[in-house]
């Protein structure tokens, strides 16, 4: 009857220390799976904090769109209003009769373009014509 015991206390005890090794592996793994929902819960932050800043970049390049929108149409405005002054000029020094006629293209394109042309290279050629 004492090996009986002795057997059984002896298997009980095995158990007792297999229990308490599976203890200690689920303790362990349930601290590794807490690290990572830890890191996981970082991720998350890290993923909001980043798409609030996309956030931020896209509002910014929507106002720059709009600040540039508005300066283009400024431009194009002044644009007009420029070719309007300069037609009005034009008409006004050909009504006079008094300054010779100077085509201003013409001029533009060989001062831009000076190597279609070797001739056009004199730099006289390239001063406001009179």
């Amino acid at each position: 009857m004492t090996e009986d015991l002795d057997r059984r206390l002896r298997d009980t005890d095995r158990r007792l220390r297999d229990l308490d090794q599976r203890i200690d592996d689920l303790d362990s793994d349930h601290q590794s799976l807490k690290s990572k929902f830890g890191y996981t819960e970082d991720l998350d932050y890290e993923l909001r904090d980043i798409r609030s800043d996309i956030s931020g970049c896209d509002d910014k390049i929507d106002k720059v769109e709009e600040e540039l929108d508005d300066r283009i149409g400024d431009t194009e405005q002044a644009i007009k209003r420029l070719t309007q002054h300069v037609r009005l000029l034009d008409g006004q020094l050909k009504l006079s009769g008094k300054v010779p006629a100077a085509d201003l293209d013409t001029w533009r394109y060989r001062c831009r373009w000076p190597h279609r042309n070797r001739s056009d290279l004199d730099p006289r050629k390239c001063s406001v014509p009179a």
